[in-house]
């Protein structure tokens, strides 16, 4: 593979390989950065300051979760909600008074918590708990209410940004596992590859690639930059190259870019659309810069002067709605300039 369009095919390949591992290299960096949230995810939890939650009021209280253990713990009521397609209420939560140094601490767990350990962190307490659980409890032993911490426990979920932190691991270790399968299968079918897929609207791929690289073999071209041949132009890609034929392009123009990877908009750029009479569109040489990309175009509206160029509505309209009556038109420009450059006379004004 000693072509121009494999070689590039081989640099893709490599960026793959790059992105690949440093995604998953990025996991053990996100573990060494946020140490605190493995150890959560291993351990739980640290031990809650008991001193340091009898001294927290619904304004001023710690922010960490934190875990309650060893500790005196009696069932005072449930929360419920009525479903849709039952009689019978669902609960939803459940709550437990706590002894924590002769006060009362109200805890909120899931349904299936029946006692400590209690994992989570403190909150106010919601007005509707202190009227529907807590109010009868007073009413019936006054000293309770004395006693009761004012803040509530909620054992009723992890820690948001553990949650966050392991999202973020393993999309990372996920996308770094997918694009390494993605190379390993481009490695095994060379002939699977998406930039040798597209040749097919030309031909056999083996042998239109051949045609490439016998159309730029003597301009020897440098690897990873934009090559114009007499009758082919090669634009590599990140993580690939596309090639266009030039008597094939049919409406060339610049448009705004978001490139995109993995879902995750990383920059806005300018990039080129060609348009060709296969039918093919595609966005080539992105993250190009206003300037470049109106460079592209003019070198190619120079080699293939029968190309509309330019984001006109006529020409929007024409690909939308007649595409073959657009093709057949710059195929009619393009047979014209043919005949001019053999001599056979002028090229006749025409609009689109």
């Amino acid at each position: 593979m000693d072509g121009t369009f494999d070689r590039n095919i081989d640099r893709g390949n490599r960026n793959l390989a790059l992105l690949g591992a440093g995604l998953l290299l990025l996991m053990p960096l996100i573990g060494l950065l946020f140490h605190q949230f493995v150890l959560y995810l291993v351990l739980g939890p640290e031990p809650a300051d008991r001193a340091a939650i009898l001294r927290s009021t619904p304004s001023s209280m710690p922010g960490q979760y934190m875990r309650i253990e060893s500790v005196e713990s009696v069932e005072i009521g449930e929360e419920t909600q009525k479903t849709k397609y039952s009689t019978i209420p669902r609960v939803v939560a459940r709550y437990h008074a706590v002894s924590i140094g002769g006060n009362l601490l109200v805890v909120r767990s899931k349904p299936g918590v029946k006692g400590p350990p209690f994992e989570g962190h403190l909150t106010r307490i919601p007005d509707d708990v202190r009227k529907a659980i807590l109010q009868p409890e007073f009413n019936e032993d006054p000293e309770l209410e004395r006693q009761l911490v004012p803040v509530m426990f909620d054992a009723g979920d992890k820690d948001p940004k553990v949650i966050f932190f392991l999202m973020v691991a393993t999309l990372s270790g996920g996308c770094g596992i997918a694009t390494l399968v993605v190379l390993l299968l481009r490695r095994m079918g060379p002939s699977e590859h998406p930039s040798y897929r597209a040749l097919s609207r030309y031909g056999a791929p083996e042998a239109v690639a051949a045609e490439i690289d016998g159309d730029v073999r003597m301009l020897d071209p440098e690897l990873g930059s934009i090559c114009y041949g007499s009758r082919w132009v090669i634009i590599p890609t990140l993580f690939g190259v596309q090639a266009y034929r030039y008597a094939d392009l049919v409406w060339i123009h610049v448009k705004d870019h978001v490139v995109v990877i993995y879902l995750i908009p990383v920059f806005w750029s300018k990039g080129a659309v060609l348009h060709d009479r296969h039918g093919h569109s595609a966005t080539v040489a992105r993250g190009f810069t206003t300037n470049r990309a109106v460079e592209l175009l003019v070198t190619l509206s120079a080699r293939a002067r029968w190309a509309l160029v330019g984001y006109e509505p006529q020409y929007v309209y024409g690909w939308d709605n007649d595409r073959d009556g657009m093709i057949r038109y710059v195929d009619a420009q393009r047979d014209a300039i043919v005949s001019q450059r053999a001599g056979e006379g002028p090229v006749p004004e025409a609009k689109p």
